[in-house]
């Protein structure tokens, strides 16, 4: 049943459909795409916009996009930075929270994910600067001792947040080019 009523949620929002490279733009510099993709989903940043605007209140925190392929329900953020900025991570962890918080109480009619056979996925797809000298030295170092790479380790603060509050089955990290490169997981591709 919960799974129609997402499927339905989503059928109402087809006009928010755009492409992932429309989608990733930079909102700080609109000539930086963070993933080039013509591929399409859900623009949840321009869902949520909507339904602020119609309740005639400022936008809430959202995820960048959103897709349901294979009985997950993806949430995903872009970024293009290392996000290990305290601000950052605050901001990315209220967009996270507020995003599962709004299906579960407004889309699922206050039914919480645990008890559908709906699954989250929280996909964070960044793109650091990792030919700085430090930087990549350093990342080639974790890889030689076959350690996550450091930015992707840096960033665990942000899973464990995700797993303490229960918010997802599953939280991705991945670079731009990892998830162009797995898009099809995520993304029911037609």
């Amino acid at each position: 049943m919960c799974i129609s009523v997402l499927q339905n949620y989503l059928l109402s929002n087809e006009h928010h459909i755009k492409s992932i490279s429309d989608i990733s733009v930079d909102d700080s510099n609109s000539n930086y795409v963070c993933c080039e993709s013509s591929i399409q989903t859900y623009s949840f940043d321009d869902v949520i916009n909507e339904v602020c605007k119609n309740a005639n209140i400022d936008p809430i925190s959202s995820v960048d996009a959103i897709s349901f392929c294979d009985g997950w329900l993806n949430l995903i953020e872009f970024k293009h930075s290392s996000c290990t900025g305290k601000d950052t991570k605050s901001k990315i962890k209220r967009k996270f929270n507020d995003t599962v918080r709004y299906f579960e109480r407004i889309v699922l009619d206050k039914r919480f994910f645990d008890q559908t056979n709906i699954q989250i996925r929280i996909i964070l797809v960044f793109n650091p600067d990792n030919n700085v000298g430090y930087n990549k030295l350093n990342n080639m170092v974790n890889q030689y001792a076959n350690r996550p790479p450091a930015d992707k380790d840096k960033l665990k603060t942000l899973s464990d947040y995700c797993n303490i509050l229960e918010l997802c089955n599953e939280f991705v990290i991945l670079y731009s080019d990892e998830f162009i490169g797995e898009i099809n997981k995520y993304i029911s591709i037609e």
